[in-house]
């Protein structure tokens, strides 16, 4: 339709203009048909699976083919040694795919998603990478709190230690940028679509990215910091304790701590309770301000129940741990009954937002587990199992969704997503370094990988 446009719009212009557009028509098409066969996609890829990238290569030299398609295939051959085309079918179309994109080979990158997605197969597929999102000479930089997620899926914000940078995800391009003096110490999501930044002043910030830059919104008696809001408080850790703000910012309730480091706080999946724990101790309180557990390894317990104090408290060691825990209201039962109820439940590597879903890794098995009701009790049942390689830490599996079906993870050559409950993974062998992080982007299945020199957006595509 798009040529059919162009010559109909073409019969209105001078002669020599007609002229010039029906050459350079010619000329692209005279480039086309010279072409090596292996600019298309599907003869590459079979000419790979059949022969083996070597013996692609050595045929592309004695045809003198074009030298960046020579270029390109020899800095995939490291790629693609021991590769599996039973386990990975698709490995070569996903980094050609991905190679396209970056040399930008339209016609290539089209080529290969299609024949991805009539093969059924899943891929990770590069959407943006972020100009100059980071230095190449200076490297990584600890002082950046990192980039955060817009709950809209439409930005991301690249928080450092004096200045925010937003950038879009759709195009990628740098959307706004905010500069302060003073140190930020935090951001998070707000009630609705603004974000929530915190000064080393003490002073709360309001940024609705829809203007140019964050408004001034208050200073409270407390400088806070690992902020979390729901949908009525705002919580935040001070250095006296824990603090509880509503919606207008004011301090309802200060739960008083002495502790030397700060702990883990988080909301309960519901919002209803505050969970709070360090090495030694957890507490609960609920909004309202009630403490309804506390437990300590300092408390008057004996060797028994120090083991099952121990085992508690390992598990809370995460804010993931402790919302699990009060996912399957641990907090009510006896100390017998909170280490039964441990025995029984996996360790959380991810959560959904309500706690009903987990995602667990152990011995080589990647798992997802759901909430079940059983006499009375909540327990977490087993819904699918993938085997995965090895990881880089616990802490780099991120769910790509919120019913973490879809999951990724750094993997010691890369980054891999799985669709757990179709059992489908996708990989891509990238740079990365022990800096590496992963930002989900709400909803999308879209992860945003910080190597600590650039910054990539990948989708998962497949499933």
């Amino acid at each position: 339709m798009g040529n059919e446009n162009s010559l109909w719009r073409s019969s209105f212009l001078p002669p020599a203009k007609q002229a010039e557009m029906l050459a350079k028509r010619a000329l692209k098409d005279l480039r086309r048909e010279s072409r090596h066969r292996y600019w298309n996609v599907e003869a590459l890829d079979f000419a790979v699976r059949t022969n083996g990238v070597e013996q692609v290569l050595t045929e592309l030299r004695q045809s003198e083919a074009e030298q960046d398609l020579i270029e390109a295939l020899e800095e995939e051959l490291e790629n693609l040694s021991g590769w599996d085309f039973v386990a990975q079918p698709q490995r070569f179309l996903s980094l050609w795919r991905d190679r396209s994109f970056q040399e930008g080979w339209t016609d290539q990158r089209r080529q290969a998603e299609g024949i991805l997605f009539d093969c059924g197969w899943a891929s990770l597929q590069q959407q943006q990478e972020l100009p100059n999102a980071r230095s190449l000479e200076t490297g990584f930089d600890p002082s950046r709190i990192g980039l955060v997620a817009t709950s809209n899926q439409e930005f991301l914000m690249d928080v450092e230690k004096t200045q925010v940078v937003i950038w879009d995800v759709r195009d990628g391009s740098k959307n706004k940028i905010w500069k302060t003096e003073i140190d930020i110490v935090d951001c998070t999501s707000f009630f609705d679509e603004r974000m929530l930044i915190a000064l080393s002043d003490g002073s709360l910030w309001l940024w609705n990215l829809e203007e140019e830059e964050p408004k001034h919104w208050l200073t409270p008696s407390v400088l806070l910091s690992k902020m979390e809001c729901s949908e009525n408080h705002i919580l935040g850790w001070t250095e006296t304790g824990v603090a509880v703000m509503n919606q207008e910012g004011a301090l309802i309730r200060l739960h008083a701590l002495d502790l030397d480091v700060p702990p883990v706080i988080c909301f309960s999946g519901d919002g209803q309770r505050i969970l709070c724990a360090d090495e030694a101790a957890i507490w609960v309180w609920s909004v309202d301000g009630n403490e309804q557990y506390h437990i300590s390894e300092d408390g008057e317990l004996d060797a028994d129940e120090i083991i099952i104090a121990t085992s508690i408290l390992d598990m809370g060691s995460t804010s993931l741990g402790l919302k699990a825990m009060d996912r399957i209201e641990l907090w009510g039962a006896s100390l017998k009954e909170q280490y039964d109820l441990l025995q029984s439940m996996p360790e959380p590597l991810a959560l959904s937002p309500t706690g009903n879903r987990l995602v667990s890794c152990e011995a080589g098995k990647l798992s997802l587990w759901e909430m079940l009701d059983v006499d009375e009790s909540k327990t977490y049942r087993q819904m699918a199992e993938v085997s995965v390689p090895d990881m880089w830490g616990d802490a780099m599996i991120t769910p790509l969704s919120e019913d973490c079906r879809y999951i990724t993870a750094v993997l010691p050559d890369g980054i891999a997503a799985w669709d757990l409950i179709k059992g489908k993974v996708a990989a891509l062998p990238i740079p990365f370094s022990f800096a590496t992080s992963l930002t989900a982007i709400p909803q999308t299945r879209m992860v945003a990988v910080d190597n600590g020199q650039r910054v990539r957006i990948y989708r998962y595509v497949g499933g």
